[in-house]
This record gives structure tokens, C-alpha cells and sequence, in this order.
């Protein structure tokens, strides 16, 4: 049997190393959308926004009070409620994001009674009544049968509660976390899976859910059984082994959108600028002095040199189906190379109901 209790909530030992999400040269949070026929729904923090494909207005849908989580997915809105006493989670669904229908609940048990936050998982359906749920940056991990385990299925069993059902084996070669001497420990090899739990972690396509490891340009597709369907490595260069040392390389993917035909549109920086830049301005973000205001600058100036060394970017898109990778054509009328470390944070984009591109942040 699974033990499904929910331990340890990941104190931020890693705050700071977070991984050098905050200090190191990484794009904004990107929109996460989903097609709906020629719609497209946008899913954000406190609303859902739907750009209808007739080029009417689009449609601002506020979420339920104490909403932690939500998405677009298999044909329905999606939300995840929190109570006040911050002990059961509430699974509801909506045909039209109004009126809401009650799928399930989660209860935390004694083990993760005090944790700070909200949501402590992200949740995204991946089959009738099962759901794909990802740990959250500081919230608790999934002990299962006393092992630590930040990815796992769930299902709604008769009595509408939201039970474990497997673990998701990522199949990496080392583990992610485990503890030691009644104490949580991260594998600071893989800070780039904790750069991704920080914000929404799933691009879907069509009916196909991937997690997104954008930091080392890595997409993996989680089947509905939990297995592990094709992996996406964007640059071949950045495999697991080099990208256990975070001072290797520099953020690959700033931001990628399923297209309406089924496939993924990604802004990725150059090869060169992803695994060059780093050796030749050296930034250290997991060095105990690396919040000292001198270091911080140093830092900074480092960041600049290599962004101006290697400022140009690729278009890629990807065959969803086969997993293969091939040239896009850039976008009219936006730059061809990053002019500045914050035009680089904010190259995040989204589609329109007619197809193209919307820049938020560009010239905000």
C-alpha cells in the first residue's frame, strides 16, 4: 500500500539557492495558455482571460475565492480551492468557468499539519478522474512508503477524495531528496527541476501534458499512466550529467506555447550562449558570499558581459509527435538579439485567437 502522507515542507534552506532563480539571468513567468478550438484561455493568477477567435473583447473570468491553482484542460476550467484552515484542498471543474462542479478533495494529514503557503501542489487532469500533481517550491513532497517524491497520479477513488495511485519516475540518475537525520536534503545537483517547480511546470498540447524544465531546455511527457513518453532535450549539449553543476551553463529556454497545429513554439538563447557564457564570465549563485552587495554586483556585471558576448536567440519548433526539432521563423517585428538583461527577462510571449504572437511585457 502507498502511504500517501505528505511530509516536510521544504523549508527554505534553498531561499536563497533557489537556485539562483532570482539573482541568475532568467526570463519572467510566462502566460500559461491552452487552445480551445480557435480560442485561446489564459490562465493567471487571479483570473482566467479568454481571447475569443471571432476578435470580439476578450473575456476576464475571476476565480473563486481561496483559488491556489487553476488551468484550461480537457475541455474544462479547472480549479483548486483551499480552506481556512489550510487542511483540505477542493477539485472543481466548470464547462464555462462560471458555474462550478465538485470533483474531489484533498485531506493533509498529521504530517503536513504547518506548512507555509497555499497550494502545495500544482494539479493538472491527465485522465478521467486522474490528475498529474507537482509539488510546489516550498510546499510539501509526496512520501511515499518512506521515500521522497516531488511527482506523482492521482485519482479520485468512490468517496470523491484525491488519492496517490503511482509515482511518476522521472528517471534520473540520482535522487532528488531525501532525509537525513529527521531533516529534509535537496540534491543540489538538479537545482534546474527546483527552477521549474517555482511557477506553473505543464505545457499541454492537444492531449498531450508535458513537464517543462525550461532552465536546461528539457521537456518530458507524462503519459496518463504515469510513465514517462518522449523527452525533448533542446540542446544535446545540456544533458543531466553537465547540468548537475548549475555553474555549467546559463538559462536556455526563456518562453514556449503549444501552436494551434499541435506543436511547441520556444524562444531558446543560442547553444553558444547557453553553455559559453558561463565559463567565460563565471557567476557563482551557491556561494555563501553570493548575496554580498560587492558579489551581487560583480554578478551583474557578469551577466551583462555574457548576454552582450552571445545576444542572439533561436526560434525552434517541435513535432510533438515524433519529438523532433526544427528551425521557426522569427517573428516580425521583434528584435533579433537581446539588447539589455531586462529586455532579456522580458521575452515571454503568447498566441492570439488569430494566431499571433503577443510580447505582454515588450515595451511595457
Amino acid at each position: 500500500m502507498l502511504n500517501m502522507r505528505l511530509i516536510l515542507y521544504v523549508i527554505f534552506v534553498f531561499t536563497n539557492d533557489l537556485f539562483g532563480q532570482f539573482a541568475q539571468l532568467s526570463p519572467a513567468v510566462q502566460p500559461e495558455m491552452a487552445w480551445r478550438g480557435g480560442d485561446v484561455i489564459l490562465s493567471g493568477k487571479n483570473s482566467f482571460t479568454l481571447l475569443k477567435s471571432d476578435n470580439s473583447s476578450s473575456v476576464t473570468i475571476p476565480l473563486p475565492p481561496n483559488t491556489v491553482d487553476n488551468r484550461y484542460a480537457q475541455n474544462y476550467f479547472w480549479i483548486l480551492q483551499e480552506d481556512d484552515t489550510l487542511e483540505h484542498l477542493t477539485i472543481k471543474r466548470s464547462s464555462d468557468g462560471f458555474k462550478w462542479e465538485f470533483v474531489g478533495s484533498w485531506t493533509k494529514d498529521e504530517g503536513a499539519k504547518g506548512a507555509a503557503g497555499k497550494s502545495r501542489f500544482y494539479l493538472h487532469p491527465i485522465a478521467e478522474n486522474a490528475f498529474l500533481l507537482v509539488v510546489r517550491a516550498g510546499g510539501e513532497w509526496f512520501n511515499v512508503e518512506g521515500k521522497l517524491h516531488p511527482v506523482v497520479i492521482a485519482k479520485i477513488n468512490e468517496k470523491k477524495e484525491l488519492k496517490v495511485f503511482r509515482v511518476v519516475d522521472l528517471e534520473l540518475k540520482e535522487k532528488l531528496a531525501w532525509i537525513k537525520e529527521g531533516k529534509f536534503v535537496f540534491n543540489q545537483h538538479y537545482v534546474w527541476f527546483m527552477s521549474s517547480i517555482i511557477n506553473r511546470p505543464f505545457l499541454t498540447v492537444n492531449d498531450k501534458v508535458f513537464l517543462a524544465f525550461r532552465r536546461i531546455g528539457l521537456f518530458v511527457e507524462i503519459k496518463p499512466n504515469g510513465s514517462i513518453g518522449k523527452k525533448i532535450q533542446v540542446i544535446p549539449a545540456l544533458d543531466e550529467t553537465t547540468a548537475m553543476d548549475p555553474n555549467n551553463y546559463d538559462w536556455a529556454i526563456l518562453c514556449s506555447q503549444p501552436t494551434k497545429e499541435g506543436e511547441i513554439l520556444m524562444l531558446a538563447r543560442t547553444p553558444d550562449g547557453v553553455m559559453e557564457g558561463r565559463k567565460r564570465f563565471p557567476r557563482n549563485y551557491l556561494s555563501p558570499a553570493a548575496n554580498d552587495a560587492g558579489k551581487q554586483q560583480d554578478s551583474d556585471m557578469s551577466e551583462l558581459a555574457a548576454l552582450r558576448a552571445h545576444p542572439f536567440m533561436d526560434w525552434w519548433k517541435v513535432n510533438t509527435e515524433d519529438g523532433q526539432i526544427y528551425p521557426a521563423a522569427a517573428p516580425a517585428k521583434v528584435p533579433a538579439i537581446f539588447g539589455s538583461i531586462d529586455e532579456f527577462r522580458k521575452f515571454v510571449f503568447h498566441y492570439n485567437a488569430a494566431g499571433n504572437l503577443v510580447f505582454p511585457l515588450l515595451n511595457n
